[in-house]
């Protein structure tokens, strides 16, 4: 359990820092505009802070 706790948290972490550094490759590949790109940004950071509710409990 722990190393599942431990795990999910540094994935998390680096999944944090991931869309902006690949801004240009993912706009490219997928054919989206900037809007469209800072709104999947937006839901992305919503998901993690929501995922991050239970994550805590599960940790606690």
């Amino acid at each position: 359990m722990l190393f599942a706790v431990v795990f999910v948290t540094l994935i998390h972490g680096f999944g944090q820092f991931k869309l902006i550094p690949m801004q240009d490759a993912i706009q490219t590949f997928f054919g989206i505009s900037e809007g469209a790109y800072g709104i999947m940004g937006s839901v992305q950071n919503w998901l993690m802070t929501a995922l991050s509710i239970p994550l805590g409990l599960l940790a606690r």
